[in-house]
């Protein structure tokens, strides 16, 4: 059976995998879908095509009616963090928005402690104070007066519903014990919940509206969503080796990586939208995502 490092190293194929999504949500928000409950009901159904797959690879089992409506709750915070997020990236550079999910982090010690009975050494609270702290310098105009955009805001709240999100997940996952119920029975429910938006009629109509759009991109939602599908796949079956708080500090070097593929698309498609890369919000990006770097190796280092 692989050691522990050997699950933390896999799992940074999350992040990776991710980090490339954020990108295609970002091209997605500025340039085709204003309106964040159209995209995020677009996204919902091509997710579900790779559903299929999963039944391929196993069987999922019939939970109790308890377990099930975790995995119904689960589906409903999988798509109501995506509505303060996709606003966030229409307000701010897409590798920032990423960081800045880590604001709701710190109730993952606190949620992991009553729930799952995860215990923490100081060192690694101390690694979580600085995730925090530098992606609340990020989201900032100036560093000097400290003017937070309004993205901030919207993330807290998306990150916090993020952060519920994983918690419930690992609680979840511990009482079924089967990781592929983990994926596919929430995988359902978030196909079905955004039918709901029908029930407006305004919604209803924008997104009659938008199919075209949706059909000219739809390469850009399929890579998303395969992305998607091999990152939960990866994580879901990594993560009954690992902490939920490994998991949540792994996820933060997802701007990382954000960068570096926001840097080389805007060099070669002049996607402006995506990252601002003046030398001197490229050193203070730098700077601070180092810190969220040495901040995740504080919270995962044995």
């Amino acid at each position: 059976m692989p050691n522990l490092n050997f699950w933390i190293v896999t799992s940074f194929l999350y992040p990776i995998l991710f980090a490339i999504n954020n990108i295609i949500n970002s091209i997605l928000v500025n340039k085709n879908f204003s309106n964040p409950y159209v995209l995020t009901f677009y996204k919902s159904i091509t997710n579900f095509i790779f559903a299929p797959i999963l039944l391929i690879i196993y069987t999922p089992t019939i939970p109790s009616y308890s377990l099930i409506f975790m995995y119904f709750i689960l589906g409903l915070l999988d798509l109501l963090y995506l509505i303060p997020y996709y606003k966030a990236l229409k307000n701010i550079d897409t590798s920032i928005v990423t960081a800045l999910f880590a604001l709701g982090r710190i109730i993952i010690p606190i949620l992991g402690y009553i729930f799952l009975d995860e215990k923490l050494k100081n060192i690694q609270y101390f690694g979580f104070f600085i995730i925090i702290t530098s992606s609340i310098l990020l989201s900032s105009q100036t560093i000097k007066s400290l003017k937070i955009n309004k993205a901030f805001c919207l993330m807290i709240l998306s990150s916090l519903i993020h952060s519920i999100f994983l918690v419930l997940e690992k609680y979840t996952i511990n009482k079924d014990v089967t990781w592929i119920n983990m994926m596919i029975y929430p995988l359902i429910f978030s196909s079905i919940i955004p039918f709901i938006l029908f029930f407006s009629s305004n919604t209803k109509a924008e997104i009659y509206k938008s199919f075209t759009n949706f059909k000219k991109n739809i390469s850009l939602f399929l890579t998303m969503e395969l992305f998607s599908f091999i990152g939960l796949l990866t994580i879901t079956f990594i993560l009954p080796h690992i902490p939920s708080t490994t998991k949540t500090s792994i996820s933060s070097s997802t701007p990382i990586f954000v960068l570096i593929f926001g840097l080389l698309l805007k060099t070669y498609k002049k996607a402006d939208y995506i990252e601002n890369i003046s030398k001197l919000e490229l050193r203070k990006k730098l700077f601070l995502f180092l810190l969220i770097s040495y901040g995740t190796f504080l919270v995962i280092k044995p």
